[in-house]
Formats: C-alpha cells, sequence, structure tokens
C-alpha cells in the first residue's frame, strides 16, 4: 500500500460501508477476556476466526482543479459480508454501468487494475471482466 497525496481538496466526504468489525461483540469481548483483558496487545490475542466481519470507507475528495477521486479503504474479513458491501454500495453497478475495469479501478484510487481485480475476485468470485460492460 503506498501514500496518495491528493494535494488541496476543495471537498472531502467519508462514507462508512460497514463499520462492523465483529459479528458478535461479546465473543470478541469474551476472546479479550480469555487472552487476559484490556492491557493485552490486540495482536496476542487468539481472536475467534468466524467472528470476523469488516470496515470499509469510501472516501471522495474534490481537488483544486476540480477533479473527483474516490477512495475504497477496505479490512474486509469475512469475504461474504464484504461481498454483500460491496453489491450494496455499487462496485460492482460501476462495471456493469459499462465503466472499464480500469476506469473502475482508477475511479476507487486502486494502485492499479490488477490490484483491483484481485480484491473484487476475492469478494466476488468473479473477475471483474466478467461483469464489466468496458474493456
Amino acid at each position: 500500500m503506498s501514500k496518495v497525496d491528493i494535494g488541496r481538496a476543495r471537498s472531502l466526504s467519508i462514507k462508512c460501508l460497514s463499520e462492523i468489525s465483529w459479528h458478535d461483540n461479546a465473543r470478541m469481548r469474551q476472546d479479550v477476556r480469555e487472552a487476559g483483558g484490556l492491557g493485552v496487545d490486540q495482536f496476542d490475542v487468539k481472536w475467534t476466526p468466524e467472528n470476523a466481519a469488516g470496515v470499509s470507507s469510501l472516501i471522495e475528495s474534490v481537488d483544486g482543479q476540480g477533479r473527483a477521486r474516490k477512495f475504497l479503504m477496505d479490512v474486509g474479513w469475512d469475504v461474504e459480508y464484504m461481498e454483500e458491501v460491496f453489491r450494496r454500495e455499487g462496485v460492482e453497478q460501476m462495471l456493469a454501468a459499462g465503466e472499464s475495469v480500469t476506469r473502475t479501478a482508477h475511479a476507487l484510487s486502486f494502485s492499479s487494475s490488477q490490484y483491483f481485480a484481485t480484491v473484487f475476485k476475492r469478494y466476488t468470485h468473479r473477475r471483474p471482466s466478467d461483469v464489466a460492460g468496458g474493456a
């Protein structure tokens, strides 16, 4: 992952796509207690894998020259859950509406269309080109 300088922004909006990082917060708290409590380093906690969901946000900015950009910030663990989030938020519809894979990847500020394709396939079990209207 690389840093992206968006320069001076005319506008910036952040849309929370998913803030559910755990399916069951009580189970997460139990995992923390079993690991020794809140003083334990989070990386030492043996989380219950099937309890992990995901966190994702769509950041939209307009720079000083009026160019709009989108950034998809994603920490998704549960593939089925995040697939539903992406479907609900229209990532797949951008492709189906005729946007090319490259243009969709660029619109979401992925570093490359190949990386976008990898992430898309991980969540939807399909290649972006399978639903894209353009090349």
